[in-house]
């Protein structure tokens, strides 16, 4: 299983590879960077978790995560296989301002749908395992990152391929680079205090001194997606932790998140992460 431990890196290194053979989930990876790729290689029936996404995965499953606090398990049953696990965790500065560049731009908008954990399609992984196998062979050099950069570049071309799997986001978001506003910032640690309480839009304007509409219009500028998307998706965050990792009832998890009652919360939870509450906790508990 995977351990979320933030450790300090032993050099001067801007990125870390691990390539392991096992049988089993049960090494944690130390955890150096906010940027992972991760690749898994004959785990066919493997549990997936990222976030509040659980799936199982085949033979190939390649996962690149850009939010340090999503969580990353990886949950394994019986398989006499011999697993390859290739980890590879990065920070973004390594390559300093060429990410700034139109011809790199695919690059820094794959890292921003990463936020929730990107599942690519295989024929991202056909094109891209010789590259990222050859990597685990390399000095940890200039010519590494040149490659890590490559295969970053041919992945950022299936993005419209990718599946995205944490229907929620975490309640870190808010430190990722393009929501650094201060205004932003005020609305999103309010909300993150708050999320339990019956929040009102006027309430909002008034802290960052701007009218109702022009806020809803400003925030959806700056971040892609409603207020009321990102109270929601808050409160989901919270539920579907409680639902893991508690056993109260579901209708005092629903209170406690910030739902009005059971009913809506039930459709939302069904329609976010296309499972009921029920059916969430349940798939856990397996």
């Amino acid at each position: 299983m995977y351990n979320q431990r933030n450790e300090i890196l032993p050099n001067e290194d801007c990125f870390y590879i691990e390539d392991r053979y096992i049988d089993k989930f049960d090494v944690p990876i130390r955890r150096y960077f906010d940027y992972e790729l991760n690749l898994v290689v004959n785990a066919p029936g493997a549990n997936r978790i990222v976030g509040c996404s659980v799936e199982a995965i085949g033979d190939y499953d390649l996962v690149l995560i850009t939010n340090r606090d999503l969580e990353y398990n990886l949950e394994q049953y019986n398989n006499n296989r011999h697993i390859r696990r290739i980890s590879i965790q990065f920070s973004p500065d390594i390559f300093g301002n060429l990410l700034c560049r139109n011809a790199f731009s695919p690059i820094p908008k794959m890292f921003d749908k990463a936020c929730k954990g990107l599942c690519f399609p295989m024929n991202a992984i056909l094109k891209t395992y010789h590259q990222i196998d050859s990597l685990t062979k390399k000095e940890k050099d200039f010519y590494f990152v040149i490659n890590l950069f490559a295969v970053l570049y041919d992945l950022s071309s299936f993005v419209g391929e990718t599946q995205e799997l944490s229907s929620s986001v975490n309640l870190s978001k808010i430190d990722n680079i393009h929501l650094r506003n201060s205004r932003i910032q005020k609305i999103q640690e309010y909300l993150r205090i708050y999320y339990k309480d019956n929040i009102r839009l006027e309430y909002l304007a008034s802290l960052v001194k701007m009218t109702p509409v022009s806020l809803s219009r400003f925030y959806k500028q700056k971040t892609g997606i409603n207020i009321s998307d990102y109270l929601i998706d808050i409160r989901l965050t919270h539920a579907s932790h409680l639902l893991k990792e508690s056993e109260l009832p579901i209708h005092i998890i629903c209170r406690d998140a910030g739902f009005n009652n059971i009913s809506n919360f039930n459709r939302i939870f069904k329609r976010r992460i296309n499972l009921s509450p029920k059916a969430f906790r349940m798939k856990f508990q397996e």
